[in-house]
């Protein structure tokens, strides 16, 4: 079967093509579909256009000349040009959005890629986020008018959240789904020997997980019963600016503790960090974005071994039954998950020994849920 994964971005800035694409395009080639990933690598200074071979699967970045239009042309005809069985779109926006318009209004229009499945790939719901957004009004609209129109008109999707997974059988009743949430790879073992041994606490954030407000009450409480710990903060903002005001809030509660910023970090960079950990954390409260979501950084982190508080909001009540995560329920308290924090950081480490993703599923088993779809789709194909 050939298979083409269109991304609206590049592999490195962003998580979804490199941590949730590219493993499931990997395993599925290692089932012998041919397979591609189109990059339009518009985020990713310095990356060149041309084909990688990454484990059997073809990477294929494209010259951005031309602008947006360009692009997205240029992208349109290795699609036409590769005649793919599947074209399954990586998120409905952007670049990979303008494909999946181009495909499914040719495919109504002449009937020149009915033998072509558009699936669509949604890992999140863009727009509860976008009203901190600072995208003028009308790109907004348009993106959240790319978003809907991308769901309603795909031959069959594929949801990374149950939330996810009824809000497309919402707006396209009758549309083949499948869930197929985020899975794990095995972790380097000598990584995995090395972390959980330091003293800090890990937040990894895109600042919408929780207010501002919730963070100040829970770091005075942590800092209060922790006195001189150390939080990490490791993430780039959603949004420009957005981080700000956490800063600021942070900086000025911390007396009895200390705030280091991160930034967005290199796969390298996660490793030192986490040896650097005693736990990480993962509060989230409950609202749309939260729900809608799957966290890929919370399940490197679990693969690896360091203990998790996390709030068992959305797809992070998956996590209440691993090992090496305490759940805490979605409408605790900052104070209560600060509590929850402490008891997790004066735990013997030997309760966390089996640490890790146990009874979750790793890439090649969702990848083989996603071969079963395909033939399912292709085989129904007029």
């Amino acid at each position: 079967m050939r298979i083409l994964f269109a991304a609206p971005f590049g592999l490195e800035t962003k998580a979804t093509v490199r941590s949730r694409a590219l493993p499931l395009a990997q395993g599925l080639a290692s089932f012998g579909h041919d397979v591609e990933v189109l990059v339009p690598p518009w985020d990713t200074p310095g990356s060149q256009p041309g084909v990688d071979l990454v484990a059997g699967v073809c990477v294929r970045q494209v010259k951005l000349t031309g602008g947006v239009a360009g692009t997205v042309l240029r992208m349109w005809a290795r699609v036409l040009a590769s005649a793919p069985d599947v074209l399954h779109i990586v998120k409905p926006r952007m670049h990979a959005g303008a494909c999946q318009f181009l495909a499914y209004t040719q495919a109504l229009a002449t009937g020149g890629l009915d033998a072509t499945r558009i699936v669509l790939d949604v890992d999140d719901w863009e727009q509860a986020w976008s009203p901190s957004a600072t995208n003028r009004l009308a790109v907004r609209t348009a993106l959240a008018w790319q978003e809907e129109w991308g769901m309603r008109h795909c031959h069959a999707a594929t949801a990374a959240s149950q939330w996810l997974v009824r809000r497309v059988r919402r707006l396209n009743p009758g549309v083949p789904v499948l869930y197929l949430p985020n899975g794990w790879a095995a972790a380097p073992t000598e990584a995995s020997r090395r972390v959980g041994r330091g003293s800090a606490i890990l937040w990894f954030t895109r600042f919408t997980e929780v207010d501002v407000g919730w963070m100040s009450r829970f770091w005075s409480a942590l800092s209060g019963r922790l006195p001189g710990v150390r939080l990490m903060v490791a993430g780039k903002p959603i949004v420009p600016e957005l981080d700000r005001p956490f800063r600021t809030v942070l900086g000025k509660d911390s007396g009895h503790g200390s705030v280091e910023w991160l930034g967005y970090l290199t796969r390298e960079q996660v490793l030192q960090a986490a040896a650097s950990a005693r736990c990480a954390i993962a509060p989230a409260r409950v609202s749309v974005d939260n729900m809608a979501k799957c966290s890929v950084r919370l399940l490197d982190l679990n693969r690896l071994g360091l203990p998790c508080v996390v709030s068992s909001v959305g797809e992070q009540q998956r996590y209440r039954a691993a090992p090496g995560v305490v759940s805490v329920p979605g409408h605790a308290s900052p104070e209560d998950f600060a509590r929850s924090v402490v008891d997790a950081c004066g735990d013997s480490p030997s309760r966390f020994k089996d640490a890790g993703v146990q009874g979750l599923p790793n890439w090649t088993e969702l990848a083989l849920h996603l071969d079963r779809f395909y033939r399912r789709l292709t085989e129904n194909a007029v």
